[in-house]
């Protein structure tokens, strides 16, 4: 015959020592039976996360069963006749408290018993009294139960925490409403909603807990923040998630694998570590697709924010709405955060007509093509004998010759200097077209026109940022990878500088996402040489993953219009971009992108009212 399931399940002898201890085969065990159950039911995971922090080899069964007031029929008697005793008039009130719940709410009351142990290998007795002490003071922590470590015999307590064993437990029963022993049975665990993840986080009790920052089918809008006090992590955090987001297997496409689009707006060095990490990775061949830069105004970093989408003359919706959102920041007076009335649709006006002027159209100014300013363009109008007009040739004319050829890259750094830069707004504000409709707008503040203004504050933009009025010279080229460091030029303190600081992360995001938000819809505005080249460029940027973070949100707070530019990038969906933003407390996101957010990482509270939000 088959040997007895006895026989297979207990194949070494138990050896009791003491009252506590018991040995079986390399182990020795210690039971901690729960003797009066909590003050305040708690669900089982808090235990368990509790415990799984302690690492430290623990099981447990809980056995419920049914009758249980009629069980406890003696002792309620008892209690009303011992009701002179203070411990008795408790029970009393307990005992009172079950009734009515059954009355009322047609509860059933069960008995509940819980049995827990703990071991450790054979001789190391100091290690297994330690971890018994732990396991009770949890167990006795988990909503005020109180415990004993001393059973009748050892060996049956020890036994009585294997479930299924027994149905004979050392624990004391106690009577509990079905609703409250429930929650606190083993029943249930926090599980991700993913199977598998390129982010690997884990869960306080020690389980794994995969994470997909690409988000997936189970998440096709992802706007992550980032809540914490300085120094907890957030860094961290957001670093870890992009390093995942390389690794996901959302960068693979019928080409093969490609490093998706991301672009960091920092403050400090935080994210320096996570850009030498992927060069690194990259190798010597491919290690310009990942850069950490520094922002500066110095010669070199200059930046022109009139940049176009190369072969195009005039800015694209959303890149329109970018330089009017800029300008508006840029005409407020440091203390203000509305513009001025009128001054919106001023802004838009100057806009299209400094464009305009940039063209060859009657009454315009095109920008004039001179040799030894770009080498390469010289080198390539020279190579591929492009003829320019003799006596006046245009950057205009250079840019769609280069086009003609498929020299788009060198067309884009001619085009640098078709375009207009921050002086040419003078121009286009002096012009007849805007001041016959703007010419009696004027600004209560100040008592002067809205054109003098405009001026006065541009001219004051050129004095403090001269790297803003002048051709593009900050070129990542090919780079998927943009970490820029705003730390040297976003100082806090005064009003202005605040304002200062609010313009840097308005270009800052210009610099680093103005072709994240590409999409084939804009082809149409496109012109028709360049719109198949720009056809195939779009889709992929369409098509590829594409994340945009924001280091130290909370910069930000006083300035309607960074605020709203990233709103407006919070919705649009349609463009396939993912986005975070970090700060120090969540009061600091605004209600708008809480709203939005699909992703909320708290890391600590500072205070009570920031946990209790």
């Amino acid at each position: 015959m088959w040997p007895s399931l006895r026989s297979q399940m207990f194949h070494a002898d138990a050896v009791t020592h003491g009252g506590q201890r018991v040995e079986i085969g390399e182990n020795e065990y210690v039971s901690v039976d729960m003797t009066i159950g909590p003050e305040d039911p708690r669900p089982f995971v808090e235990l368990a996360s509790y415990l799984g922090q302690d690492r430290l080899p623990w099981r447990c069964s809980f056995i419920l069963e049914g009758g249980g007031r009629a069980g406890m029929a003696f002792k309620e008697i008892g209690a009303s006749f011992l009701s002179i005793f203070p411990a008795n008039r408790d029970l009393q009130r307990a005992f009172a408290m079950l009734r009515s719940a059954r009355e009322k709410d047609n509860h059933i009351s069960v008995k509940l018993r819980a049995s827990f142990a703990t071991w450790a290998p054979v001789g190391q007795s100091r290690k297994l009294r330690r971890r018994a002490s732990t396991l009770s003071q949890r167990v006795e922590g988990w909503g005020n139960c109180k415990t004993a470590r001393i059973a009748g015999d050892p060996l049956d307590g020890v036994m009585s925490s294997v479930p299924g064993l027994a149905l004979a437990s050392t624990g004391n029963p106690a009577l509990a409403l079905l609703g409250d022993a429930l929650p606190m049975l083993p029943w249930n665990h926090t599980v991700s909603p993913w199977e598998q993840g390129s982010v690997l986080f884990r869960l306080p009790n020690g389980a794994i807990w995969p994470y997909d920052p690409s988000g997936g089918s189970k998440r096709p809008l992802v706007i992550d923040i980032f809540v914490a006090p300085p120094g907890s992590g957030k860094s961290v955090m957001a670093n870890t998630i992009n390093i995942g987001l390389c690794l996901s297997p959302a960068v693979l496409d019928g080409r093969g694998a490609k490093l998706p689009l991301i672009g960091k707006v920092d403050i400090g060095s935080s994210a320096e570590g996570f850009v030498r990490l992927i060069q690194e990775a990259l190798g010597p061949e491919r290690r310009h697709e990942a850069i950490y830069t520094t922002m500066q105004f110095a010669p070199g970093y200059e930046f022109n924010v009139f940049d176009l989408q190369v072969g195009c003359e005039q800015p694209l919706p959303l890149e329109k709405a970018f330089l009017q959102n800029f300008l508006a920041l840029l005409t407020l007076p440091p203390e203000e955060s509305t513009p001025f009335e009128g001054m919106a649709q001023m802004i838009g006006l100057v806009v299209d007509e400094a464009y305009r002027l940039c063209t060859d159209v009657p009454g315009a100014s095109p920008k004039r093509y001179r040799r030894g300013v770009e080498e390469m363009v010289d080198a390539a109008i020279a190579k591929h004998r492009i003829e320019l007009h003799a006596e006046d040739p245009l950057w205009r004319d250079v840019v769609t010759a280069l086009c003609n050829v498929r020299e788009y890259r060198l067309a884009e750094i001619a085009q640098r200097h078709a375009v207009p830069v921050l002086e040419d707004l003078i121009s286009a504000a002096r012009s007849e077209q805007v001041m016959d409709m703007f010419a009696n707008l004027k600004i209560a503040l100040t008592a002067e026109q809205a054109s003098q203004l405009f001026e006065r504050y541009i001219y004051d933009a050129i004095r403090k940022f001269p790297t803003l009025n002048s051709p593009t010279k900050l070129d990542f080229g090919p780079a998927r990878i943009i970490v820029l460091d705003l730390q040297e030029v976003a100082p806090t303190g005064s009003a202005a500088s605040n304002r200062q600081t609010e313009m840097m992360y308005l270009l800052g995001r210009h610099i680093l996402a103005r072709n994240f938000f590409l999409k084939p819809d804009y082809l149409r505005y496109v012109p028709l040489p360049v719109r198949s080249y720009h056809a195939r460029r779009f889709q992929e940027i369409y098509e590829t993953v594409k994340r945009l973070d924001y280091d130290e949100w909370h910069r930000t707070l006083g300035s309607p219009q960074v605020r709203a530019q990233a709103e407006l990038d919070a919705r649009g969906r349609k463009h396939n971009i993912q986005l975070g933003f970090s700060s120090q407390r969540l009061s600091d996101m605004g209600d708008a992108l809480i709203s939005q957010s699909t992703g909320r990482f708290v890391l600590r509270a500072g205070d009570e009212k920031g946990r209790k939000r």
